[in-house]
Protein backbone atom coordinates (compact mmCIF):
# COMPACT_ATOMS: atom_id res chain seq x y z
CA UNK A 1 0.00 0.00 0.00
CA UNK A 2 0.81 3.47 -0.09
CA UNK A 3 0.50 6.86 2.01
CA UNK A 4 -0.58 10.46 1.35
CA UNK A 5 -2.10 9.35 -2.00
CA UNK A 6 1.21 7.89 -3.92
CA UNK A 7 0.13 4.87 -6.04
CA UNK A 8 1.45 1.38 -5.13
CA UNK A 9 2.79 -0.03 -8.12
CA UNK A 10 1.84 -4.09 -6.22
CA UNK A 11 -1.39 -3.46 -7.66
CA UNK A 12 -0.53 -1.62 -10.92
CA UNK A 13 -0.32 -3.02 -14.43
CA UNK A 14 2.49 -2.87 -16.31
CA UNK A 15 1.84 -1.29 -19.88
CA UNK A 16 2.46 -3.92 -21.96
CA UNK A 17 2.37 -7.08 -19.78
CA UNK A 18 -1.19 -8.06 -20.90
CA UNK A 19 -2.08 -5.17 -23.36
CA UNK A 20 -1.15 -5.02 -27.05
CA UNK A 21 1.65 -2.70 -26.63
CA UNK A 22 0.12 -0.83 -29.87
CA UNK A 23 -2.46 0.14 -27.67
CA UNK A 24 -2.56 3.35 -25.80
CA UNK A 25 -3.28 2.56 -22.11
CA UNK A 26 -5.67 5.45 -20.53
CA UNK A 27 -3.69 5.81 -17.20
CA UNK A 28 -6.85 6.10 -15.29
CA UNK A 29 -6.58 2.61 -15.64
CA UNK A 30 -3.92 1.13 -14.10
CA UNK A 31 -5.40 -0.79 -11.60
CA UNK A 32 -5.10 -4.55 -12.17
CA UNK A 33 -8.88 -6.21 -11.31
CA UNK A 34 -7.36 -9.53 -11.92
CA UNK A 35 -5.11 -8.91 -8.20
CA UNK A 36 -6.65 -9.45 -5.25
CA UNK A 37 -9.14 -5.84 -4.90
CA UNK A 38 -9.42 -6.45 -1.35
CA UNK A 39 -5.72 -5.13 -0.41
CA UNK A 40 -5.05 -2.07 0.96
CA UNK A 41 -4.24 0.52 -1.75
CA UNK A 42 -3.65 4.01 0.32
CA UNK A 43 -3.41 4.99 3.82
CA UNK A 44 -3.98 8.82 4.63
CA UNK A 45 -0.83 10.22 6.69
CA UNK A 46 -3.69 11.42 9.21
CA UNK A 47 -2.21 10.81 12.66
CA UNK A 48 -6.05 11.37 14.34
CA UNK A 49 -8.12 9.48 12.07
CA UNK A 50 -6.44 8.29 8.89
CA UNK A 51 -8.52 6.50 6.38
CA UNK A 52 -7.60 3.78 4.23
CA UNK A 53 -9.32 2.25 0.94
CA UNK A 54 -8.45 -1.29 -1.06
CA UNK A 55 -7.77 -1.21 -4.75
CA UNK A 56 -11.06 -2.21 -5.34
CA UNK A 57 -12.57 0.55 -3.13
CA UNK A 58 -10.77 2.80 -4.80
CA UNK A 59 -11.24 1.28 -8.11
CA UNK A 60 -15.13 2.01 -7.54
CA UNK A 61 -14.33 5.77 -6.21
CA UNK A 62 -12.55 6.52 -9.43
CA UNK A 63 -15.51 5.22 -11.76
CA UNK A 64 -18.08 7.14 -9.38
CA UNK A 65 -16.00 10.40 -10.42
CA UNK A 66 -15.75 9.59 -14.29
CA UNK A 67 -19.72 8.56 -14.13
CA UNK A 68 -20.44 11.95 -12.48
CA UNK A 69 -17.95 13.88 -14.88
CA UNK A 70 -20.17 12.53 -17.82
CA UNK A 71 -23.45 13.91 -16.67
CA UNK A 72 -22.12 17.09 -17.45
CA UNK A 73 -20.47 16.39 -19.82
CA UNK A 74 -17.36 16.48 -19.50
CA UNK A 75 -15.18 14.19 -21.48
CA UNK A 76 -12.62 13.57 -24.42
CA UNK A 77 -9.61 16.54 -23.99
CA UNK A 78 -12.11 18.50 -21.38
CA UNK A 79 -9.67 20.24 -18.23
CA UNK A 80 -10.38 19.50 -15.25
CA UNK A 81 -8.49 20.95 -12.31
CA UNK A 82 -7.82 18.90 -8.75
CA UNK A 83 -6.51 21.65 -6.08
CA UNK A 84 -6.26 19.76 -3.29
CA UNK A 85 -3.85 17.82 -0.98
CA UNK A 86 -2.78 14.04 -0.98
CA UNK A 87 -5.66 12.58 -0.05
CA UNK A 88 -7.95 9.04 -1.43
CA UNK A 89 -10.59 12.05 -2.76
CA UNK A 90 -7.74 13.22 -4.55
CA UNK A 91 -6.45 10.07 -6.30
CA UNK A 92 -10.32 9.19 -7.05
CA UNK A 93 -10.74 12.41 -8.77
CA UNK A 94 -7.26 11.91 -10.44
CA UNK A 95 -8.07 8.68 -12.17
CA UNK A 96 -11.85 9.29 -12.77
CA UNK A 97 -10.36 12.60 -14.69
CA UNK A 98 -8.30 10.58 -17.03
CA UNK A 99 -10.96 7.61 -17.40
CA UNK A 100 -13.79 9.93 -18.38
CA UNK A 101 -10.80 11.36 -20.93
CA UNK A 102 -10.51 14.52 -19.28
CA UNK A 103 -7.37 16.31 -18.71
CA UNK A 104 -6.63 16.36 -14.89
CA UNK A 105 -4.81 19.88 -14.46
CA UNK A 106 -2.99 19.40 -11.07
CA UNK A 107 -2.83 23.15 -9.53
CA UNK A 108 -0.40 23.20 -6.51
CA UNK A 109 -2.44 24.44 -3.39
CA UNK A 110 0.05 26.31 -1.88
CA UNK A 111 -0.17 28.89 -4.87
CA UNK A 112 -1.70 31.93 -3.37
CA UNK A 113 -5.38 32.47 -4.36
CA UNK A 114 -5.03 35.27 -7.94
CA UNK A 115 -2.60 32.71 -9.23
CA UNK A 116 -5.00 29.86 -8.34
CA UNK A 117 -7.95 31.83 -10.50
CA UNK A 118 -5.86 32.74 -13.15
CA UNK A 119 -4.61 29.23 -13.63
CA UNK A 120 -8.02 28.16 -13.54
CA UNK A 121 -9.21 30.92 -16.44
CA UNK A 122 -5.96 30.56 -18.29
CA UNK A 123 -6.14 26.67 -19.00
CA UNK A 124 -10.33 27.10 -19.47
CA UNK A 125 -11.25 24.23 -17.09
CA UNK A 126 -15.13 23.24 -17.02
CA UNK A 127 -14.77 22.15 -13.72
CA UNK A 128 -12.37 22.09 -10.49
CA UNK A 129 -12.37 19.31 -7.47
CA UNK A 130 -11.31 21.54 -4.33
CA UNK A 131 -10.23 21.05 -0.79
CA UNK A 132 -13.00 22.71 1.23
CA UNK A 133 -10.66 25.53 2.15
CA UNK A 134 -10.58 26.61 -0.91
CA UNK A 135 -14.59 26.89 -1.56
CA UNK A 136 -15.43 30.45 -1.16
CA UNK A 137 -12.03 31.69 -2.97
CA UNK A 138 -12.74 29.72 -6.50
CA UNK A 139 -13.77 31.45 -9.57
CA UNK A 140 -17.40 30.91 -9.38
CA UNK A 141 -17.97 30.67 -13.35
CA UNK A 142 -16.53 27.30 -12.75
CA UNK A 143 -18.01 24.05 -11.42
CA UNK A 144 -17.06 23.37 -8.16
CA UNK A 145 -16.61 19.77 -6.59
CA UNK A 146 -15.43 20.50 -2.86
CA UNK A 147 -14.48 17.44 -0.81
CA UNK A 148 -16.19 16.75 2.26
CA UNK A 149 -19.11 19.05 0.89
CA UNK A 150 -21.00 18.67 -2.89
CA UNK A 151 -18.33 15.89 -3.65
CA UNK A 152 -20.10 12.67 -2.12
CA UNK A 153 -23.63 13.96 -4.03
CA UNK A 154 -21.39 14.85 -7.27
CA UNK A 155 -20.66 10.94 -7.09
CA UNK A 156 -22.29 8.36 -9.20
CA UNK A 157 -21.67 5.01 -8.18
CA UNK A 158 -21.42 2.15 -11.11
CA UNK A 159 -19.48 0.54 -13.85
CA UNK A 160 -17.74 2.87 -15.71
CA UNK A 161 -15.86 2.26 -19.41
CA UNK A 162 -12.51 4.54 -19.48
CA UNK A 163 -12.16 6.43 -23.11
CA UNK A 164 -9.60 4.48 -24.96
CA UNK A 165 -7.10 7.51 -25.38
CA UNK A 166 -5.80 8.97 -29.34
CA UNK A 167 -2.13 9.34 -29.66
CA UNK A 168 -0.87 12.35 -28.47
CA UNK A 169 -4.02 12.58 -26.05
CA UNK A 170 -3.46 14.44 -23.25
CA UNK A 171 -3.51 12.91 -19.39
CA UNK A 172 -2.19 16.01 -17.33
CA UNK A 173 -1.21 19.23 -16.81
CA UNK A 174 1.30 19.94 -14.12
CA UNK A 175 2.89 23.66 -13.62
CA UNK A 176 6.68 24.86 -13.46
CA UNK A 177 7.73 26.29 -10.05
CA UNK A 178 7.83 29.66 -11.79
CA UNK A 179 10.94 30.85 -9.99
CA UNK A 180 11.61 33.17 -12.94
CA UNK A 181 8.53 33.64 -13.70
CA UNK A 182 4.53 32.90 -13.81
CA UNK A 183 4.18 29.24 -13.46
CA UNK A 184 4.14 27.54 -16.83
CA UNK A 185 1.74 24.47 -17.65
CA UNK A 186 3.21 21.16 -19.45
CA UNK A 187 0.71 18.98 -20.88
CA UNK A 188 1.46 15.42 -20.31
CA UNK A 189 -0.07 12.90 -22.94
CA UNK A 190 -1.04 9.31 -21.83
CA UNK A 191 1.16 7.11 -24.42
CA UNK A 192 4.26 9.46 -23.67
CA UNK A 193 3.88 8.66 -19.37
CA UNK A 194 4.29 5.05 -20.06
CA UNK A 195 7.84 5.00 -18.81
CA UNK A 196 6.38 5.92 -15.31
CA UNK A 197 4.47 2.51 -15.25
CA UNK A 198 7.54 0.49 -16.51
CA UNK A 199 9.68 2.10 -14.16
CA UNK A 200 7.64 1.56 -11.02
CA UNK A 201 6.49 -1.89 -11.86
CA UNK A 202 9.99 -2.42 -12.50
CA UNK A 203 11.75 -1.25 -9.09
CA UNK A 204 9.04 -3.05 -7.41
CA UNK A 205 10.14 -6.06 -9.19
CA UNK A 206 13.50 -5.61 -8.43
CA UNK A 207 12.75 -4.72 -4.77
CA UNK A 208 13.44 -1.04 -4.90
CA UNK A 209 10.56 -0.05 -2.38
CA UNK A 210 11.06 3.45 -1.92
CA UNK A 211 9.80 4.62 -5.63
CA UNK A 212 7.03 6.70 -6.02
CA UNK A 213 5.40 8.41 -8.70
CA UNK A 214 5.30 11.92 -9.72
CA UNK A 215 1.23 11.71 -9.95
Amino acid sequence: CSRMGYPSFAGIQMVGSSKNESSILNLGELIDRSLDLSRVAVIEANPVNPRQVTYGELDSLANAVARGLSRFPIGRRDRVAIVAGGSVNFLGAYLGILRAGGVAVLINPRFSPNEISRLLQETECKAVFADSSFGTGLDQNIMQIIFGSNFSRFLDPGPFTAVSPEKGDPALMLFTSGSSSRPKGVVIPHDRHRWVVRRGAGAVANGQKGFRSPV
